[in-house]
This record gives C-alpha cells, sequence and structure tokens, in this order.
C-alpha cells in the first residue's frame, strides 16, 4: 500500500517528468500528455492539477495527464456519478475513488481487478470484465476503466456495445483530452 504509493509518486514527479517535458516541446510538440493513470492520481487532485501546471509551465505547451483526462471527459458528459472497473487492487483503487471525489466525481459502483504488474493488466480480457460488472451493476452512467496498461482503443466500439451504457477509458481519453486542448476534438468526449 504505502510502498506503492510512494512508487506511483516517484514516477509521477515533476522531477522525473520535467527534462521529458521540455524535450518534447523543443522537439515540437504542441501538447505534452502523461499518459499514465495511477502515476497522476496517487498524490489526489490538487496535486494531479500541480503536475500539469508544473509541465505547463517547464515546456510552454498545453498538458494534461491520464487522471485528469478522465475526470474532465466524465465532467464534460455532465457525468457527477460514475462506476469504476479498475485493474489495480484494492488501496490503489482508493487512492483513484478519492481522486474522483475531489474533481466532483462520486464512484457508486466499484471493482479492484488487483492487478499489481502492468502485464497483468495488459493480459485483461478487458470485454469480458465490462460486460461482467455491467451485468451485476444495471445503470446508466458512464463506467471508467482507468489504466493505460489495458489496450481499450482497438475494441472501443466493443466495449461500449457489451456495457450498454457510455465507457471511458484511460486511452481514450487521454488522446481525446490532448486533442481538445489542441482544438481538434469536440467537446463531449463520446462524440
Amino acid at each position: 500500500g504505502i510502498m506503492q504509493k510512494d512508487n506511483l509518486l516517484a514516477i509521477g514527479s515533476v522531477g522525473a517528468l520535467g527534462e521529458s517535458a521540455r524535450r518534447l516541446a523543443s522537439r515540437g510538440a504542441d501538447c505534452i500528455l502523461w499518459g499514465c493513470t495511477s502515476g497522476s492520481f496517487a498524490g489526489g487532485y490538487e496535486q494531479a492539477r500541480q503536475q500539469i501546471s508544473a509541465l505547463t509551465s517547464i515546456s510552454g505547451k498545453p498538458a494534461t495527464s491520464t487522471s485528469m483526462a478522465l475526470a474532465t471527459a466524465a465532467r464534460l458528459m455532465n457525468a457527477t456519478e460514475v462506476d469504476l472497473l479498475s485493474a489495480y487492487d484494492g488501496p490503489v483503487t482508493a487512492l483513484l475513488v478519492g481522486f474522483l471525489k475531489d474533481a466532483g466525481i462520486c464512484v457508486v459502483e466499484s471493482r479492484a481487478l488487483g492487478c499489481i504488474l502492468t502485464e497483468e493488466s495488459f493480459a485483461i480480457d478487458i470485454a469480458k470484465e465490462v460486460s461482467q460488472f455491467c451485468a451485476q451493476v444495471a445503470a446508466t452512467r458512464p463506467v471508467l476503466v482507468p489504466d493505460t496498461a489495458i489496450n481499450t482503443l482497438d475494441c472501443f466500439a466493443e466495449l461500449q456495445r457489451v456495457a450498454g451504457r457510455p465507457v471511458i477509458t484511460a486511452n481514450q481519453a487521454s488522446l481525446w483530452h490532448a486533442a481538445y486542448l489542441l482544438g481538434h476534438a469536440p467537446e463531449n468526449v463520446m462524440k
């Protein structure tokens, strides 16, 4: 629990990310995306805001993170309540629930799949997990699927179909929010 949180905070520290952000901007990047869910929510919402502010300041470019993208996507869908299908273990899932609460989003139902390692998340049959979760939790509110290690881009339409309601995944939200910050995406992530 504590050691895992410390590790997540370390990988998301401005010291760890700042030079990469500066280098990306110097090579022509128009937006900085910190594409890691857990490393961007582990310190809470305010720290995530400070992380993005620092990356913007260092790079001179608009910046976001996966966690902020998930929260922004939910808010722009007018979703104050979501369900959470988390790849993480219980303690890390609890950190994400706290992050979302501070972002103004209440997690109503959640399930933690217990993954510790990236390889475990990558191996998840996410369509099956979303289908089972939504069959057990009848609702219309969006389902958040965090963790950039889960490849959801190729199966996004299938996830929406098996869920029978909006699904917001880490990778989908990240790419949408970066495009949105550059003026190349609709305000609603589902369009």
